[in-house]
């Protein structure tokens, strides 16, 4: 097996994580109507990891197509899509590139790709070092997850969940009386639903998972976004992709991920969470970024 396909785990849970996501790709390659969009999205660690496959839901909402999976690091020449993730190191002159970032500035971007969109202006400064296109147009399209999963924050519980990185899935954490936590692994459309589902039900969250702070953004979650003492650097990356993000949908305050001991009991939260929801405004223009990147879609092969 690959190091595009790392299972967490091994014996019958690796196996039952690796069903898992086999069942996510069939999703994906067979709902819809009409010819597969091929797309570019990380699917490691398998069974998935929530943010990475957040891409491949908002794209099959956004377009009704099947989807076809494109290994990020293959040498692909033919047509394809690349949206949600730090993975715009990955792009070839055959991608077409519509909120994908970068997690540090110092890396070489493919400057003949087509850059509809970008996560934000670090990403953009980072392509312009490499002698790409001036690009403007910014916005993880993360934040479309509310018009794909609708859900209705309504009367929540007086709690608070923890979704970690799946990099610090080792750390020893300790948790408060009122809180609870969820798994980030999570790849199949009905368990990324499951868990936003569950997260929209609290007073808030707190996550070292970027993408799961950007759903909370979109759904009006209080989130704080944390890293745990001693294993600061165990998400790749100089920390870059925050405020690339947050300067892209026009959030002036957020900091890099707060760092917290693995005894999260005593804490205190209230110091460490912002309380957003981002408006339709800045969703329209993501979405209509998204809908432009897919304008020439007929060009995308069949399986």
């Amino acid at each position: 097996m690959t190091s595009d396909f790392l299972v967490i785990g091994s014996g019958i849970a690796g196996l039952s994580f690796a069903l898992r996501a086999a069942s996510a790709f069939h999703h994906h390659a067979t709902t819809g109507h009409g010819s597969p969009i091929a797309l570019a999205w990380w699917p490691r660690p398998f069974p998935g990891n929530f943010g990475d496959w957040l891409s491949p839901l908002i794209v099959g909402h956004a377009t009704g197509r099947p989807l076809r999976f494109q290994a990020p690091t293959a040498k692909a020449a033919e047509p394809h899509l690349m949206a949600l993730g730090s993975i715009a190191r990955f792009a070839k002159r055959s991608s077409t590139v519509v909120g994908t970032g970068v997690s540090t500035l110092d890396v070489e971007l493919a400057a003949k790709a087509r850059w509809v969109s970008v996560r934000g202006p670090l990403t953009a400064q980072a392509l312009r070092n490499s002698g790409g296109p001036d690009v403007d147009r910014f916005g993880d399209p993360g934040v479309l997850v509310r018009r794909a999963v609708p859900l209705e924050r309504g009367a929540t519980n007086g709690r608070v969940a923890l979704v970690r990185h799946y990099a610090h899935l080792p750390v020893p954490v300790q948790l408060s009386d009122d809180m609870d936590e969820f798994s980030v692994l999570a790849a199949h459309p009905d368990e990324l639903t499951s868990l936003l589902s569950s997260l929209v039900r609290y007073d808030r969250v707190v996550t070292s998972a970027m993408h799961v702070m950007i759903a909370c953004h979109s759904y009006g979650i209080p989130c704080a976004l944390v890293t745990f003492e001693g294993v600061e650097d165990a998400v790749p990356g100089s920390g870059v992709k925050y405020e690339d993000y947050a300067l892209g949908v026009g959030i002036r305050g957020l900091r890099g991920p707060n760092p917290v001991p693995a005894d999260l009991r005593g804490v205190a939260l209230d110091a460490l969470t912002l309380d957003i929801r981002l408006d339709d405004a800045v969703l329209d223009q993501v979405a209509t970024a998204m809908r432009d990147a897919l304008a020439p879609v007929e060009r995308f092969p069949a399986i």
